[in-house]
Order: C-alpha cells, then sequence, then structure tokens
C-alpha cells in the first residue's frame, strides 16, 4: 500500500527543458524529502535543563537528476566527431530564509565527499573513495550486475564540498574517461564559438580519444544519458512565530562538449560557463514544504490529546494566531481563522485561562475557525474525535465539523452547558471512522493526512455579547 517513511516524506518531479530549446526536454529532475521533529535531549550539565525554545527538524533530502542525450552512434560507421554531449553537471541545495523562518539551520550529513573510477591500461577498474565510506550515494548505471565481467563502469567522478557559511554543499559530477573535463585547462586564445572555450587535455588524451583508427566516443554515461544522485541532511530550527513553510532551491548548472578531428587534430570544446537549468519560463526548481506537518507522526497505539497549558503552546494567541501541539507530534491545532480587514485583532479573540483556551466573538469576527492535523496509516481502526467544552454565559455556541474540505459531511452540534463540577456533561464524543455496519456505518477519515476544521459561532448570530466559548482538551482516540 505504502512505504513505511511516505507520512512524513514528499516527492516532486521537475521536467528539464533544454536551455538551447525549450521545447526539448534535456532531463528530469525527482526529490524525495523527509522530515521528523527533532528534540534534544542530551545534556552535559545542570543547565541543560535551558531547552531551546525555537522548534528544530530534520530535513532529509534525496535528489536525483537524469541527464538524456539525444546523439545517436552506429558501431558500422567510423565517426569523426561527437558534439554536444553532457560533461559537466554542478549542483546545489540552498534553504531560501527569505521570509526570515529560520533562526538556524546546521548542515549535517551529505554524500559523496569523494568518489570516482579510473580505468587502468590492463582494462581493470579501480574504485577510489580516498578511504570514505558512501553509503547510498550512486554514480553507476548498472549496480544490479555484480559479475565483474558484466559489469558496466561509468567513468565519472563526483566531488562534494560543504559551504559552512551558507549551510549547503555544492556538488560537481564530470567526465573522467576518455579525457577529463575538471583536469583539462582552458586556451583562452581559441574560441570556438562565443559560448565555447578550446580545451588543453592532459598529454595522455590523445591516447584515450583516438584507438585503431577510431574517434573514441564519450563514456556510455555521458553518450546515453546519466543519472546523478545525491543526499543531504538538515536541523533546521523554526521561528515560533514564523510561518512553518520553508522553500528549498535546487540549482542546477549543466555543461556540453564536443570533440571532434579537425586538420589530423583531435579538438575538445567545452562551454565557457555551466548553464543554470530552469523549469519552462525560466522559473527555478524550489519547492515549499510545510515542516510541522510533514514532521506530523501517525497516530499509532495511544490516543494524542491537546491541553491548553501555556508553555505547551507554539505559539500563544496573543499578537498572532496560535499554534499548538500533542506532546507526542500526533495532533497539530491552529487558528485559521481568516479575521476581518487581515489583521490579527487586538485584543485578541481566543484568550488562555488556566488550562483552557477561552473563544470570544466580536461585531466584525463573529466566526472562528480551528484546524486540527492529524495522520492515519490503517483503514481497520475505528476513530473518535472528544472534546472536552463549555459554555461561558447564558448564549449557545453552534459548531460546524468539516473533514477533509468536504462540505458534505458536515457535523453540526450545539453546546448549552456551562461548566459542570463533574465534568461528564463536558464531554463532546462521536465516531470518526464506525465500521459496525449495524450502527450508523462511515468513515470520514483517509490515508495519510486528515484535517477537522471547527466553526465556531454564536447559535444566534445577533447574541454576542456574553457568549464564549471554552475548550479544556481535544483528543482523537484510536480503538
Amino acid at each position: 500500500m505504502f512505504k513505511k517513511s511516505d507520512p512524513n516524506s514528499f516527492s516532486v518531479y521537475y521536467k528539464l527543458p533544454d536551455p538551447d530549446n525549450k521545447t526539448n526536454i534535456l532531463g528530469y529532475l525527482v526529490v524525495d524529502y523527509r522530515v521528523s521533529k527533532y528534540d534534544n535531549i542530551q545534556a552535559k550539565e545542570f543547565n541543560s535543563v535551558n531547552k531551546f525554545s525555537n522548534r528544530q527538524f530534520v530535513l532529509h533530502s534525496t535528489q536525483r537528476i537524469v541527464i538524456t542525450n539525444n546523439l545517436s552512434i552506429t558501431s558500422s560507421n567510423q565517426k569523426n566527431s561527437y558534439k554536444n554531449y553532457p560533461t559537466l553537471v554542478k549542483t546545489f541545495i540552498d534553504i531560501n530564509n527569505r521570509d526570515n523562518v529560520v533562526s538556524r539551520s546546521q548542515f549535517l550529513d551529505y554524500t559523496s565527499k569523494k568518489v570516482k573510477t579510473k580505468v587502468k591500461q590492463s582494462g581493470s577498474v579501480e574504485f577510489i573513495d580516498d578511504g570514505i565510506s558512501e553509503t547510498g550515494f550512486s554514480i553507476y548505471k548498472n549496480q544490479n550486475v555484480l559479475n565483474s565481467n558484466l559489469m558496466s563502469v561509468i567513468d565519472l567522478e563526483a566531488h562534494g564540498v560543504a559551504d559552512s557559511l551558507n549551510e549547503e554543499t555544492n556538488r560537481v559530477f564530470a567526465e573522467e574517461h576518455p579525457w577529463g573535463v575538471i583536469k583539462s585547462k582552458t586556451k583562452n586564445t581559441t574560441l570556438n564559438n562565443k559560448k565555447k572555450h578550446k580545451l588543453i587535455a592532459p598529454t595522455d588524451t590523445n591516447t584515450h580519444l583516438f584507438d585503431v583508427g577510431n574517434l573514441v566516443p564519450p563514456s556510455q554515461s555521458l553518450l546515453f544519458g546519466s543519472n546523478f544522485v545525491r543526499m543531504g541532511t538538515w536541523l533546521i530550527s523554526l521561528k515560533n512565530s514564523a510561518s512553518d513553510e520553508i522553500e528549498i532551491m535546487h540549482n542546477i548548472f549543466y555543461s556540453k562538449a564536443s570533440h571532434f578531428i579537425e586538420n589530423k587534430e583531435i579538438n575538445i570544446y567545452a562551454e565557457k560557463q555551466p548553464i543554470l537549468l530552469q523549469k519552462k519560463d525560466n522559473i527555478d526548481l524550489t519547492t515549499t514544504i510545510n515542516l510541522p506537518i510533514m514532521a506530523l507522526d501517525v497516530i499509532v497505539s495511544s490516543s494524542p490529546i491537546v491541553n491548553f497549558i501555556s508553555n505547551k503552546f507554539t505559539t500563544l494567541p496573543i499578537s498572532a494566531p496560535f499554534k499548538i501541539a500533542s506532546s507526542c507530534n500526533t495532533l497539530l491545532m491552529e487558528d485559521n481563522t481568516t479575521y476581518n480587514g487581515g489583521k490579527y485583532p487586538t485584543p485578541a479573540l481566543f484568550s488562555v485561562v488556566e488550562t483552557s483556551l477561552v473563544a470570544k466573538f466580536s461585531e466584525t469576527n463573529k466566526v472562528l475557525n480551528l484546524n486540527i492535523y492529524f495522520k492515519v496509516a490503517d483503514v481497520v481502526n475505528d476513530y473518535q474525535l472528544c472534546i472536552k467544552h463549555c459554555k461561558i454565559g447564558n448564549k449557545s455556541i453552534k459548531l460546524t465539523f468539516t473533514f477533509n474540505n468536504n462540505r458534505d459531511n458536515d457535523i453540526v452540534k450545539f453546546v448549552n452547558v456551562t461548566k459542570d463540577k463533574g465534568g461528564k456533561k463536558n464531554i463532546l464524543s462521536f465516531a470518526l471512522r464506525n465500521q459496525n455496519h449495524a450502527s450508523n456505518y462511515h468513515d470520514y477519515l483517509q490515508l495519510g493526512l486528515n484535517s477537522i476544521q471547527i466553526r465556531i459561532e454564536p447559535a444566534d448570530e445577533t447574541l454576542i455579547k456574553d457568549c464564549e466559548y471554552q475548550i479544556s482538551a481535544i483528543s482523537i482516540e484510536k480503538k
């Protein structure tokens, strides 16, 4: 049905148009993101009880770049030139902090540091990794072929350098055999055209490029297409009062090269500068993700509950809409009201009183909205929503529940009781999924992320004075 990591993951797919001809697709980019909430429980001294106040998340990114090449080759004909094949890809991932939502980001890990292959004159293959383990990193096209006689080696080298200042890694994938683009020098005095430089390759390059009267093609991966994979891990700290969303930018620079025989001499030309790959209409390759939503864990065994204690709020309802999550990180709740004029009211209509959330109304804001988010990963268990609440004052409260933005299944409840001494009269509960066919079978839930919107308003919208609503706890119970 789905992978275990799917509830905390998200994937994007982008086509990469050819910079020289936007109607042709050069390749595509596939990125998998996975986010988990991070709680720092490390302690080195007594002062370690003072925890970092902002929220922290671990972001894992796996980026796959596939570059195709339309260059064709026939074994029966002698070729004197190979033109415009991909020879270098440079890529880095940047966390765009344009709205200043990230208070701090720390680069934790990346692959690869340095990986390359070297083809010896004897025909054997030497793998060089400088003693660095490259778990999960792949630059070999046929990894599944274990027989050394059948293994196809991609003659590329990959270099990765972490930028400690900008919290990113620069990754360069380049041709290594039959000629090395990184090892070659530029001859500025000779230009093929305005976009290309002539290169001076190492002295042994001619022996690699010319064999028994035939011009040797570029490596198979560059001749027919290449598949580049890179990974990175960040620890991101979000400001509690800022947006939950971050923007991730994937910068991919691409360069082409040609080599051919001219005047009985082998010439190599490459792009003067790598070209930035973008989506159509020159749009950057960016993805916006909501970290708390992606990091929200699936309800497994315990029933998540939100109690409205001041120090449990991510954002208190003082100068901005409130946000709060359950301690087990399986239930998220926030103020989703569209306030009149687009400004948060002063004084706020939500407030925290002791261990409860209190809502009141105004002439310009007679309806308030709460959103609850949680994740479900099964279709066999029943679930129910439980709310401990009451009205304050003499006026009744109307609650409208909408599940996953589907208004067809709205449930309307009225709150007519004040705070009860024993609390039994203040409990509202109803099934979100009831699979008993003998008693009102229904299922408002879906696999993955679910939302419940609670619309709060006076039962009589003309009577907003002496009309308040109090919530003490909300939980999702798994049966």
